[in-house]
């Protein structure tokens, strides 16, 4: 999804506002080549407290890097949220030169920190980590985060508020066409410490995702994406903001609850509810995709229940999509694998490439799109699992496509309804 949506009002009741597990702390010390980074970690837990058990099953990790010369705990309000809901989250406390503070140094502990989580699981934490991760940040730290997600396959998605484009060494308008992750861009707009024109429009411009969302949340400040931060408030100092904090902690919390569900729960009702909330309010909607739920099964690959990936898993799914060589006019030709998906497992691990058509008559292509089949059969954009999005197609009846290399191609019988919801 590429889009820009622009919030006047937002007073919502979310269901990611339910909570479903108590809240577990501990604290965790990462020590990469000598460097020691700390963090305070919250968990699903079966009672809230220090050190309380984890509650049962897998969870996704969340990282959130804090701004400069703030804390984790100014973002309660996230946390708060987030945990119950089923995230195990990570909150490092960034050592900082005040002078002249590596950015992509922070980065580097924030992808250490992801990597320790996966491959050298902490005891505390064994047998409860999935293997899907978001990095997330304020200010600073959402500038951290596409530092650490950069080139990186262990980050499922990103999600910042107000994040800051001046980072050093690096500026992050520099590094962000190596973000390939779905991004969601998050901003208030009477933000005059990070304005939008010069750090958040560009770092969204400047993503390499093709699934990525921009958002300014009316009246929204930089400073209230804190829980009310005095130190942020000074640097804030004269600025004007025209919404209260807590209805800004509402739009944003409940935008990037059920964007995270969507990619790291595979929730996909809460990418409805996401598409929805944007059409709550007054928006302009830029180049919105047109999205397409599709289910398929290929007889040579099909097991009598799913679907075998033993393309995947011997590493022979081709890098680049295979269907412009053999003739096919395709909108996202020349499309690559995403960085994910050769680590991608159970039923969203890979089948092939296929090709995803909408056809205005049976026999008349409106648009065609390369695509990926997973295991279960949902055919998802190449990301691996996102949906299927046609970009120039407008909203109408159509008949769906789906063609392979191999197989015959089907075809729905009759027309369906597509739109970006």
């Amino acid at each position: 999804m590429k889009h820009i949506v622009l919030f006047f009002s937002l007073m919502i009741a979310s269901s990611c506002l339910l909570a479903q597990f108590d809240i577990g702390e501990t604290s965790l010390q990462f020590n990469d080549a000598g460097r020691t980074i700390n963090t305070d970690v919250c968990y699903p837990a079966t009672a809230a407290g220090a050190g309380t058990p984890l509650a049962s099953g897998q969870f996704p990790v969340i990282v959130f890097g804090h701004g400069f010369q703030l804390a984790p705990v100014d973002y309660d309000w996230v946390k708060d949220v987030l945990v119950p809901k089923g995230y195990i989250m990570i909150l490092p406390r960034f050592s900082l030169n005040i002078f002249a503070p590596d950015h992509v140094r922070l980065g580097e502990d924030v992808a250490f920190i992801l990597e320790e989580m996966f491959n050298n699981t902490p005891t505390f934490f064994a047998g409860a980590i999935e293997m899907k991760s978001a990095v997330m940040g304020h200010s600073m730290g959402g500038g951290v985060t596409y530092h650490a997600a950069a080139n990186n396959p262990n980050v499922t998605t990103t999600v910042t508020f107000a994040a800051e484009s001046n980072t050093s060494p690096t500026e992050v308008v520099s590094i962000a066409g190596n973000v390939t992750a779905p991004s969601l861009v998050i901003a208030g707009s009477n933000d005059c410490v990070s304005p939008n024109a010069d750090d958040q429009i560009p770092i969204y411009n400047a993503l390499g995702s093709p699934f990525k969302t921009y958002i300014e949340i009316t009246g929204g400040s930089h400073c209230q994406f804190t829980d009310g931060s005095f130190t942020c408030s000074l640097g804030e100092f004269g600025c004007s903001t025209g919404t209260s904090e807590a209805a800004q902690h509402a739009a944003a919390i409940t935008l990037a609850c059920d964007w995270l569900a969507y990619y790291l729960q595979d929730d996909c009702p809460a990418f409805s509810d996401f598409l929805t909330t944007t059409t709550n309010s007054i928006y302009e909607d830029f180049a919105s995709p047109i999205n397409a739920k599709v289910k398929v099964f290929l007889q040579g690959a099909h097991n009598g229940t799913d679907m075998n990936t033993d393309l995947q898993t011997a590493g022979l799914l081709p890098m680049s999509e295979p269907y412009s060589s053999l003739g096919f006019m395709l909108s996202n030709a020349g499309a690559n694998l995403g960085l994910s998906v050769p680590s991608l497992t159970g039923n969203n691990g890979i089948v092939d490439w296929v090709v995803v058509e909408a056809r205005s008559t049976t026999t008349a292509v409106a648009e065609s799109v390369v695509a990926l089949v997973q295991k279960d059969g949902d055919v998802v954009a190449t990301d691996g699992l996102s949906p299927v999005a046609f970009s120039t197609l407008t909203p109408g009846m159509y008949h769906v496509a789906v063609r392979h290399r191999n197989h015959l191609g089907v075809m729905t019988q009759n027309t369906v309804m597509l739109t970006a919801n």
